[in-house]
Protein backbone atom coordinates (compact mmCIF):
# COMPACT_ATOMS: atom_id res chain seq x y z
CA UNK A 1 0.00 0.00 0.00
CA UNK A 2 1.13 3.26 -0.69
CA UNK A 3 0.07 6.51 1.50
CA UNK A 4 -1.45 9.50 -0.46
CA UNK A 5 -2.21 13.09 0.75
CA UNK A 6 -5.36 15.49 -0.07
CA UNK A 7 -4.10 17.62 -2.59
CA UNK A 8 -6.94 19.39 -3.27
CA UNK A 9 -10.60 19.72 -4.81
CA UNK A 10 -11.29 19.83 -8.50
CA UNK A 11 -14.79 20.84 -9.83
CA UNK A 12 -15.66 19.84 -13.39
CA UNK A 13 -16.97 23.42 -15.25
CA UNK A 14 -19.56 20.96 -18.17
CA UNK A 15 -20.90 18.47 -15.24
CA UNK A 16 -20.56 20.50 -12.26
CA UNK A 17 -19.14 17.63 -10.55
CA UNK A 18 -16.43 17.43 -7.37
CA UNK A 19 -13.56 15.94 -7.15
CA UNK A 20 -10.93 14.94 -4.58
CA UNK A 21 -7.48 14.93 -5.87
CA UNK A 22 -5.10 13.00 -4.09
CA UNK A 23 -0.99 12.97 -3.93
CA UNK A 24 1.46 10.40 -3.39
CA UNK A 25 3.15 11.05 -0.68
CA UNK A 26 6.60 9.92 -2.32
CA UNK A 27 5.83 10.04 -5.82
CA UNK A 28 3.29 13.12 -6.24
CA UNK A 29 1.31 10.80 -8.86
CA UNK A 30 -2.27 12.04 -8.69
CA UNK A 31 -5.45 10.17 -8.07
CA UNK A 32 -9.23 12.13 -8.80
CA UNK A 33 -11.72 10.94 -6.97
CA UNK A 34 -15.61 11.92 -7.74
CA UNK A 35 -17.77 12.88 -5.18
CA UNK A 36 -21.23 14.16 -3.91
CA UNK A 37 -21.42 17.76 -3.38
CA UNK A 38 -21.93 17.48 0.68
CA UNK A 39 -18.80 15.37 0.62
CA UNK A 40 -17.02 18.21 -1.64
CA UNK A 41 -18.16 20.89 0.83
CA UNK A 42 -17.24 19.04 4.02
CA UNK A 43 -13.47 18.62 2.23
CA UNK A 44 -13.54 21.97 1.76
CA UNK A 45 -14.41 23.05 5.30
CA UNK A 46 -11.67 20.08 6.77
CA UNK A 47 -8.89 21.38 4.29
CA UNK A 48 -9.72 25.45 5.28
CA UNK A 49 -10.01 24.59 9.01
CA UNK A 50 -13.10 26.34 8.52
CA UNK A 51 -15.76 25.91 11.67
CA UNK A 52 -19.85 26.13 11.10
CA UNK A 53 -22.08 27.39 13.50
CA UNK A 54 -23.96 23.36 13.13
CA UNK A 55 -21.16 20.84 12.88
CA UNK A 56 -21.00 18.97 9.70
CA UNK A 57 -21.64 14.77 10.14
CA UNK A 58 -18.32 14.29 9.48
CA UNK A 59 -17.51 16.68 12.27
CA UNK A 60 -19.87 15.09 14.51
CA UNK A 61 -18.51 11.60 13.72
CA UNK A 62 -15.16 12.59 14.47
CA UNK A 63 -15.73 14.21 18.01
CA UNK A 64 -17.83 10.85 18.95
CA UNK A 65 -14.73 8.75 18.01
CA UNK A 66 -12.88 11.04 20.24
CA UNK A 67 -14.78 11.07 23.09
CA UNK A 68 -15.19 7.38 22.97
CA UNK A 69 -11.39 7.29 22.80
CA UNK A 70 -11.02 4.84 19.68
CA UNK A 71 -8.01 5.22 18.04
CA UNK A 72 -7.97 5.49 14.81
CA UNK A 73 -4.91 4.41 12.81
CA UNK A 74 -5.65 4.51 9.37
CA UNK A 75 -7.48 4.33 6.41
CA UNK A 76 -7.02 1.83 3.60
CA UNK A 77 -8.86 2.65 -0.30
CA UNK A 78 -9.50 -0.44 -2.07
CA UNK A 79 -11.29 -0.05 -5.28
CA UNK A 80 -12.47 3.37 -6.88
CA UNK A 81 -14.04 4.12 -10.04
CA UNK A 82 -17.20 1.84 -9.66
CA UNK A 83 -19.99 1.35 -8.03
CA UNK A 84 -17.90 -1.00 -6.04
CA UNK A 85 -15.61 1.56 -4.63
CA UNK A 86 -14.90 1.32 -1.00
CA UNK A 87 -12.87 2.39 2.29
CA UNK A 88 -11.64 0.71 5.42
CA UNK A 89 -11.33 2.75 8.89
CA UNK A 90 -9.10 0.95 10.96
CA UNK A 91 -9.19 1.53 14.60
CA UNK A 92 -8.90 0.00 18.24
CA UNK A 93 -10.37 0.17 20.97
CA UNK A 94 -9.72 -1.49 24.19
CA UNK A 95 -6.74 -3.17 22.82
CA UNK A 96 -9.22 -4.90 20.40
CA UNK A 97 -8.74 -4.05 16.70
CA UNK A 98 -11.79 -3.37 13.99
CA UNK A 99 -12.62 -2.31 10.68
CA UNK A 100 -15.11 0.02 9.43
CA UNK A 101 -16.35 -0.68 5.62
CA UNK A 102 -17.23 3.34 3.90
CA UNK A 103 -17.56 5.11 0.91
CA UNK A 104 -13.99 6.52 0.33
CA UNK A 105 -15.47 10.27 -0.24
CA UNK A 106 -16.71 9.97 3.74
CA UNK A 107 -13.33 8.32 4.38
CA UNK A 108 -10.90 10.76 3.42
CA UNK A 109 -13.61 13.46 5.44
CA UNK A 110 -13.43 11.46 8.67
CA UNK A 111 -9.26 10.72 8.13
CA UNK A 112 -8.92 14.35 7.31
CA UNK A 113 -10.67 15.30 10.84
CA UNK A 114 -9.06 12.43 12.27
CA UNK A 115 -5.21 13.45 11.20
CA UNK A 116 -4.90 9.76 10.23
CA UNK A 117 -2.90 8.49 6.96
CA UNK A 118 -4.53 7.62 4.09
CA UNK A 119 -3.49 4.11 2.07
CA UNK A 120 -4.57 3.00 -1.16
CA UNK A 121 -4.03 -0.40 -2.20
CA UNK A 122 -2.32 -1.25 -5.49
CA UNK A 123 -5.75 -2.92 -6.91
CA UNK A 124 -7.53 1.37 -5.84
CA UNK A 125 -4.23 3.06 -7.73
CA UNK A 126 -5.12 0.84 -10.67
CA UNK A 127 -8.66 1.26 -10.72
CA UNK A 128 -8.18 5.06 -10.03
CA UNK A 129 -5.54 5.98 -12.70
CA UNK A 130 -7.91 4.05 -14.83
CA UNK A 131 -10.85 6.53 -14.04
CA UNK A 132 -9.04 9.39 -13.31
CA UNK A 133 -10.75 12.60 -15.26
CA UNK A 134 -7.00 14.49 -15.07
CA UNK A 135 -5.33 12.39 -17.10
CA UNK A 136 -7.22 13.46 -20.51
CA UNK A 137 -7.40 17.03 -20.30
CA UNK A 138 -4.71 17.23 -22.77
CA UNK A 139 -6.85 15.46 -25.42
CA UNK A 140 -10.11 17.40 -24.50
CA UNK A 141 -9.87 20.47 -25.04
CA UNK A 142 -13.25 21.48 -24.30
CA UNK A 143 -13.25 20.19 -20.75
CA UNK A 144 -12.02 22.22 -18.15
CA UNK A 145 -11.76 21.71 -14.19
CA UNK A 146 -11.74 24.46 -11.42
CA UNK A 147 -8.84 23.24 -9.01
CA UNK A 148 -8.46 24.18 -5.47
CA UNK A 149 -4.87 22.94 -4.11
CA UNK A 150 -2.49 22.81 -1.61
CA UNK A 151 -4.99 24.30 0.96
CA UNK A 152 -3.10 22.46 3.91
CA UNK A 153 0.07 24.40 3.06
CA UNK A 154 -1.63 27.65 3.43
Amino acid sequence: MRQYLVKGLALQESSQNPYVILEDSIEGDTITIQIGPSEASSLLLSLTDSITPIPQIHDVIAALIEQQNINVSSLSIHILGSLESYAVLHYKKNFKHYSLKLQPADAIALALRLEVPIYLTPEAIITGTLHNPLNYLDEETEESFLYIGDLQEA
